[in-house]
């Protein structure tokens, strides 16, 4: 795998250097089919498959925005990959995931500031959470993976509280700048991720329990229940908050039981499946001892 990535990564480095027409047209290429690629990985169903050969791919992607650092679309596929890629082995490596994380926060704002408006105002020193009104709906895919890549990262790595804060505070601005420009963007999931923003903190903080659930059901209602990641957020970050077993158990036997191609991105789906059976596992983790034993004895 590696060497025939290193040896077409050779070749595209030869044709650039042999004439900057072929060069141009090759990365507007790149740039549009990237799209399908991603849609091509996203509709597999081995989730290990695309576990092992999705690196080769990124590695590939990292080329090319080195050869065309001011691209706008592989600027943003790169955030999406490595956000995607940080998503699938975080379970098993955390660390490694954070580093994944980063990488995407730092693709996903150079995306960003192409947009010379933005940029501007990051040069003059304003904040991000300021910057963002100038950017348009040509932006969102940016904006949310970037912001996402944001999230995960603090998640990850931690820090100082008010740093740790500060940051979370800039990333829900940017999430509800998603849901200003495009209310469905990817199913729904800027939803999802203030969801988990309000189930985690407390009502001190800005967070409650109330508001998350009315965060997750719009989600639920936007990607009509075929979404179904949401479900197993729902039953990690609500249903065990509030202590209710039956709703857990409802939420992941549905993912279990629903087909995975009920949406295009299948790939998604499955890995919302492998989510449910480790949870399930871990059920008795998540819910009073005291009140299992006794369903038990009953």
């Amino acid at each position: 795998m590696f060497s025939r990535i290193s040896a077409l990564i050779f070749l595209l480095f030869f044709f650039i250097n042999s004439c900057s027409a072929v060069t141009n047209i090759g990365l507007r290429s790149a740039s549009s089919d990237f799209p399908h690629i991603l849609d091509g990985l996203m509709k597999q169903k081995n989730v290990r498959f695309v576990k092992e050969g999705l690196p080769g791919q990124i590695l590939l992607l990292s080329a090319l925005v080195e050869l065309s650092p001011s691209d706008h679309n592989l600027l943003t596929y790169a955030a999406m990959s490595y956000v995607t890629y940080g998503l699938m082995v975080e379970d098993e490596d955390p660390v490694y995931a954070g580093d994944l994380y980063l990488t995407a926060k730092e693709y996903g704002f150079r995306a960003l500031r192409t947009n010379s408006r933005f940029r501007e105002e990051i040069e003059k020193g304003n904040s991000v959470k300021v910057s963002i009104k100038h950017l348009g709906k040509d932006y969102t895919s940016a904006l949310y993976w970037t912001g996402l890549s944001l999230g995960l990262e603090v998640m990850q790595t931690g820090g100082d509280i008010s740093n740790t804060m500060q940051t979370i505070d800039t990333v829900n601005a940017m999430m509800h700048r998603v849901l200003v420009l495009d209310e469905k963007f990817f199913f729904g999931t800027p939803h999802l991720y203030l969801a988990l923003h309000y189930a985690l903190l407390p009502d001190s903080l800005g967070g409650g329990i109330e508001k998350a659930d009315a965060e997750f059901k719009k989600a639920f209602a936007i990607n009509e229940g075929k979404f179904l990641l949401a479900d197993v957020l729902y039953a990690r970050y609500y249903a065990t908050i509030i202590q209710d077993e039956d709703l857990f158990l409802t939420h992941l036997n549905k993912v279990l039981d629903t087909p995975s191609d009920v949406i295009p991105q299948v790939l998604i789906n499955e890995i919302a499946k492998e989510k449910a059976r480790k949870l399930l596992k871990k059920k008795y983790e998540f819910f009073d001892k005291q009140l299992n034993s006794d369903n038990e004895q009953r």
